[in-house]
């Protein structure tokens, strides 16, 4: 169920709000649900206010999905270093003996003469023997 923007909340009831959130049980979108939570506010009937009960749980929700939203943002910029730091370790390698398993049991062993970064999800390695492995396959490391 779409969440209706603010032109379109405006003189809608708590009770209708509260409604249309429980539809789909969660709101996905922080703007979301700050929306609702001030257009309740603004609209509330001032004879029968929300209750404290109610105000405090919708306060707790707030609070849990800002958390939520800025834990997000902390893992998309971990990802991010990791997958910078992934490539730099790689391209590190270029020139030096590398030993990776292959499949089937078996390795290969020999000098890496290219990194290719062209796929976002892998990192390949072009040895000198004209064989390809994937950068998370490298079991050792030789110096040069």
């Amino acid at each position: 169920m779409a969440i209706a923007d603010v032109t379109s909340v405006q003189g809608t009831s708590p009770t209708e709000i509260k409604d249309r959130v429980q539809g789909t049980g969660v709101l996905t979108d922080f703007d979301q649900f700050l929306t609702l939570f001030v257009e309740q506010l603004k609209n509330q009937d001032p004879l029968d206010p929300v209750s404290n009960e109610d105000f405090m749980a919708q306060t707790a929700q707030f609070s849990a999905l800002e958390q939520l939203v800025n834990l997000n943002q902390k893992v998309d910029a971990a990802n991010a270093t990791d997958a910078v730091t992934g490539r730099l370790n790689a391209a590190s390698l270029i020139g030096r003996t590398v030993t990776a398993a292959t499949g089937d049991n078996e390795t290969v062993t020999a000098r890496v003469l290219a990194v290719d970064l062209s796929n976002p999800g892998e990192i390949l390695l072009g040895l000198e023997d004209g064989s390809v492995v994937s950068f998370g396959d490298v079991t050792s490391v030789f110096a040069s």
